[in-house]
């Protein structure tokens, strides 16, 4: 079997190894025609760049004359008749640099040649692939022709200049690819997988290690998000929670996790900040947990407004495990009364049915622990009329606070290997709620 099938990889060599990432990339090639694509104009970009420098005249196939379904692809082969028309020889490494010389131009070679990629399109071309994700690694004959492989029906047309690729650029094509709405469904699956894996394996050839490097792009800057999370926390100690953000485990009875979340728009990229936000009390138990301390104190609060935190009272109703309906109040409501009221009347955190819930709504809003205005109750009470009266709902009058880390501070510490860090002095913060 193909070790270009998906669910053949090499299972001899360590995850890491050069072949492993050259199998990988050509598996998208394979799956992905906007990949394959974009992979072979930036070939036939690179080479006709090297060959108008060095004034040489020479021709390749446009990418509307190949039929990229007739396509044979092939990792790690020797044996192999090169019978298309023309030969490119192909190098991807880790920096642009010149391995060929003015008068040293790629030629048929004697030497016993194992080419890392080969891709076939019909008779028109061939590319010969070599990896070297590291350029000091790079052999001069190995971007060469091997004499054995040539056909004795015909021999091609060997480009005298090849073309030299850097990793950084092929995977920025590949997330320029994700913005774009024409890659969808599995294609836009497999490139996302695929960018994982370099970021797990082969994370010096990311070109986006610092939020400075990201371009303002949202997909970019979540991304940076999760690699600092990945690597500055155990595997099982983060996360993501769909719908909300990346998180990091509290591993508090009081509070489950903290959301690191990208705030982003569209129409001003470059003021993008992340936003970290605890929520005490979110769900009935880890209310009933939160209020029973006798250690919170709420002179604390004051602090965290002073050095730019947001506090909020986070009253709200689920039902079945799934929160139903928020009561949020503005920023920076006041939260010590919120606490003192619900340390003192903690029998309240319960469960309600129906008609029990309307009236104790109506109780709380006339002591200020909910806003019940007119659109409010008009909201709840028409989502009320379809629950069967026998329904239990869950009182869950949790609270909630955020913190901004804004774009420039962000890229100032991330570039000087500080964010993680300070992260973890912003989760310390938070958590000093609990006393």
């Amino acid at each position: 079997m193909s070790h270009l099938n998906y669910f053949e990889p090499y299972q001899s060599k360590p995850h890491h190894h050069e072949d492993q990432l050259t199998r990988a990339f050509l598996v998208v090639l394979k799956y992905s025609p906007a990949a394959m694509m974009r992979f072979y104009s930036y070939c036939v970009g690179d080479t006709m760049l090297r060959a108008k420098e060095e004034k040489l005249s020479i021709e390749l196939p446009h990418l509307h004359q190949l039929t990229i379904q007739d396509t044979d692809m092939y990792v790690q082969r020797s044996r192999y008749v090169l019978t298309a028309s023309k030969v490119l020889s192909v190098l991807i490494t880790d920096q642009s640099l010149d391995v060929i010389k003015t008068d040293d131009r790629i030629q048929i070679s004697d030497r016993t040649a194992v080419y890392d990629g080969i891709i076939q399109f019909g008779n028109d071309i061939i590319l010969l692939i070599e990896n070297k994700p590291n350029a000091r690694n790079v052999w001069r004959d190995q971007l060469n022709p091997a004499s054995r492989n040539l056909s004795d029906e015909n021999e091609p047309e060997i480009i005298p200049v090849p073309a030299i690729l850097e990793w950084r650029q092929i995977i920025q094509q590949l997330n320029d690819l994700l913005a774009i709405e024409a890659v969808s469904g599995m294609e836009k699956m497999l490139i996302t997988d695929f960018l994982e894996f370099v970021d797990a394996r082969f994370m010096a050839l990311n070109p986006y290690q610092r939020f400075s490097q990201c371009k303002n792009s949202k997909h970019l800057l979540t991304r940076r998000i999760k690699n600092i999370l990945e690597s500055s926390f155990e595997k099982d100690k983060h996360g993501y929670h769909r719908g909300w953000a990346h998180y990091v485990l509290a591993e508090r009875p009081e509070v489950k996790q903290i959301g690191i979340r990208l705030e982003h728009n569209d129409q001003d990229k470059e003021n993008w900040k992340i936003e970290i936000s605890l929520y005490f009390g979110d769900i009935m138990q880890q209310a009933r947990d939160f209020y029973k301390r006798t250690d919170i104190n709420t002179d604390y609060f004051k602090n965290l407004r002073d050095s730019g935190w947001l506090t909020f009272t986070n009253p709200h109703i689920s039902m079945q495990s799934k929160n139903w309906y928020f009561f949020n109040y503005p920023e920076n409501s006041n939260v010590e009364a919120y606490i003192d009221y619900w340390q003192n009347n903690r029998i309240e955190l319960n469960q309600y049915m129906k008609s029990k819930l309307r009236a104790k709504l109506q109780e709380w809003s006339a002591k200020g622990l909910i806003q019940l205005d007119d659109k409010v109750y008009s909201d709840y009470e028409n989502r009320l009329r379809n629950v069967q009266e026998t329904t239990k709902f869950n009182w869950c009058p949790g609270l909630r606070i955020l913190y901004y880390i804004p774009a420039s501070e962000a890229i100032k510490l991330d570039d000087a290997g500080q964010f993680d860090t300070y992260l973890r002095e912003k989760f310390a913060e938070g958590l000093k709620v609990l006393g």
